[in-house]
């Protein structure tokens, strides 16, 4: 096939006299079948030529601004050719040649302005997707180049492109890794090396950032809209692939569909629960936090129902389609339940503390869903630690919603939490626990704030597990706190020797995480992949393999051994979390829950320490420790 006339003409006209008729004929023809990938694939060398005087007619600052954005629309058509190796050489090539001239005419555009394909921004951040291999680009680079350092401009944009369901799953992908970087504090600053203190102000401006965002999805309709599209493809792929029938186990889960239609959406919830998750931990405005948290249950509950359980559903499937029965107990490289985890987190985040003390029938019922299947799948999962967090994450948000009260969930909570806590199995051959002590174990050393702790799942739950061997387990669990905190004080040799080999049997129940070091339940679970370079990933491996540090005391609430989000400090000097306080309050009156004495004093945040806990949450992050994250 040859070259279309059209091109032909326009590459033998001097750039400085093209018109837009000529442009005109070269958008028209290359968007004929055949055409634009026969010039990629069959005539590069014109197509050079083509490219070359195209990016010419784009610096052009006398042109047309209407000949300049269709001489972009032909860059951008060219682009969509599924060859890599044009994308990311010649293409690349080609883009890196646009001038100042240009970086003024893209700031002169409205962030709407329409152009057949969308605005001049959406084209070039797609461009820039593709001939960067899409995962190269992040999004700090689209900040500066394209955005002003406009965080919400970038994500309208990005927004608007994941609608356009013409282009290929990885633009999608793409575009949610963005958003989610947006939520990160390593996409602002870096930590400074030797655990030197971040400085203030680049946190404070992070947090900024992360409120403004946060208001952005949660009053001006972004988040809706964006659960809407994700939403609406998973309706369509569940139709077109049958994917109720894969969830609900009747039908095996192909090669083709793991690899295809699962890891699509495997990858486009890896990105948005960390995102979801990281604008409540980040932001320092509770109220902000408050009312997203329950847009959840009040407005985005079809989300939650016919999108984000059932996706967790057939993500579980996935990891049992694809486990290695052979591979260590601790293994943590299955994509799909590391994204189940992630995901059974954020529903964890979204069902504590709702404004609604019992979910609507819909939610209940997508619930008894995914109870009935981890309940189902309890002796496979309780085989490797990874399973182990799916149980635990799936009694936590039974716990949430209260599920003993709850007619729909009642039975299906007191069976599953029943087998488990009496499963007396072995964790795995020659180990010395079993799975109730394990879980127990799990339960007891849970360090998020977003579980509750006094409703009648959780007094059930407690009530079960005060069988005498899960107890000890518990109790173990204490001593081994207090001798690690021994070990930092006392430099004995003997004492290290004495200690190290009782830490040593008891915390088999924690598997060895990298460099050795020894793995606290869920705290790396689901964190969001590194975004550093390889230097820096380098620092914090080497960081990671010291000894995990301890949350300061002054932020840590006295009565769950959890880092606060809301302190209130009592008179006495006591610390507790506002609404751990508050149900104390409500059930027994102002009474001190550790001393059990009265107080008089008005329960109200301590603003000062709230902020501490919020820049100390963020500095964690930024030296890549989650636990100080949801």
């Amino acid at each position: 096939m040859s070259v279309h006339s059209a091109i032909s003409s326009f590459i033998q006209q001097n750039p400085g006299d093209v018109s837009i008729s000529i442009l005109s004929c070269a958008v028209s023809c290359l968007s004929e079948p055949g055409v634009a990938s026969n010039l990629v694939d069959q005539h590069r060398p014109i197509c050079c030529k083509f490219m070359e005087h195209l990016i010419n007619v784009i610096n052009d600052g006398t042109k047309n601004p209407g000949v300049r954005l269709m001489a972009m629309e032909c860059i951008y058509t060219l682009s969509a050719i599924p060859n890599d190796n044009f994308r990311r050489g010649d293409l690349f090539d080609a883009v890196q040649k646009l001038n100042e001239s240009f970086e003024a005419f893209l700031e002169s555009q409205a962030p709407n302005e329409a152009g057949d394909a969308g605005s001049l921004n959406e084209m070039l951040t797609i461009i820039l997707f593709r001939c960067s291999g899409y995962n190269r680009l992040n999004a700090g680079d689209l900040l500066q180049q394209i955005f002003n350092g406009d965080d919400t401009r970038l994500v309208a944009a990005l927004q608007s492109i994941i609608k356009n369901r013409s282009l290929e799953w990885d633009i999608l992908h793409a575009c949610i890794r963005c958003m989610y970087q947006l939520t990160t504090p390593a996409s602002y600053f870096a930590a400074p090396e030797d655990n030197q203190p971040i400085e203030t102000t680049k946190i404070s401006a992070f947090q900024d950032k992360v409120s403004t965002l946060l208001i952005h999805l949660s009053q001006q309709n972004a988040l809706h809209e964006l659960f809407v599209e994700i939403g609406s493809r998973w309706e369509a792929a569940v139709q077109e692939f049958q994917l109720d029938s894969i969830i609900e186990g009747k039908t095996q889960l192909s090669k083709a569909l793991l690899e295809g239609v699962t890891m699509n959406f495997v990858m486009v919830f890896r990105y948005l629960s960390v995102m979801l998750l990281n604008v409540a931990d980040f932001c320092e405005r509770m109220d902000l936090v408050h009312a997203y948290q329950n847009s959840f249950t009040e407005r985005h509950q079809n989300f939650l129902v016919k999108t984000a359980i059932p996706f967790i559903r057939l993500a579980v499937r996935g990891w049992e389609a694809t486990r290695d029965p052979a591979a260590p107990a601790d293994s943590q490289e299955n994509p799909y339940m590391n994204v189940a985890i992630t995901a059974l987190r954020l529903l964890r985040f979204v069902l504590y503390g709702a404004s609604s003390p019992v979910p609507e029938e819909p939610l209940a019922a997508a619930l008894a869903s995914l109870t009935q299947q981890v309940h189902s799948m309890e002796e496979l999962l309780r085989t490797e630690y990874v399973g182990m967090l799916v149980l635990v994450l799936t009694t936590e948000i039974l716990c949430n919603v209260n599920a003993a009260a709850i007619p729909t969930l009642a039975p299906l909570f007191t069976k599953f939490v029943t087998t488990v806590v009496e499963d007396k199995s072995p964790l795995r051959p020659g180990a010395q626990f079993n799975t109730a002590q394990a879980f127990a174990y799990c339960i007891a050393n849970e360090t998020s704030t977003y579980c509750m702790n006094e409703n009648e799942s959780v007094i059930f739950l407690r009530d079960k597990l005060q069988d005498d061997d899960t107890v000890a387990v518990g109790q173990a669990a204490v001593a081994i706190r207090a001798l690690e905190e021994q070990l930092t004080v006392l430099q004995s040799l003997m004492m290290e020797l004495a200690i190290g080999q009782l830490l040593g049997d008891l915390c088999l129940l924690i598997p060895v995480g990298p460099g050795g070091e020894q793995a606290r339940p869920r705290a790396n679970w689901g964190a969001p992949p590194n975004l550093c370079d390889e230097a820096d990933t380098e620092k914090r491996r080497k960081t990671g393999d010291k000894k995990k540090r301890k949350h300061p005391q002054e932020y840590v609430c006295m009565l769950t051994k959890k880092l606060m989000r809301e302190p209130v400090l009592l008179s006495n000097g006591h610390r507790f979390e506002l609404d751990v306080l508050q149900k104390v309050v409500d059930r027994v009156g102002h009474v001190d829950p550790l001393t059990g004495e009265a107080f008089t004093d008005e329960i109200s945040v301590d603003a000062g320490l709230q902020q501490e806990i919020a820049r100390y949450r963020v500095e964690m992050a930024a030296r890549g420790d989650a636990s100080a994250v949801a």
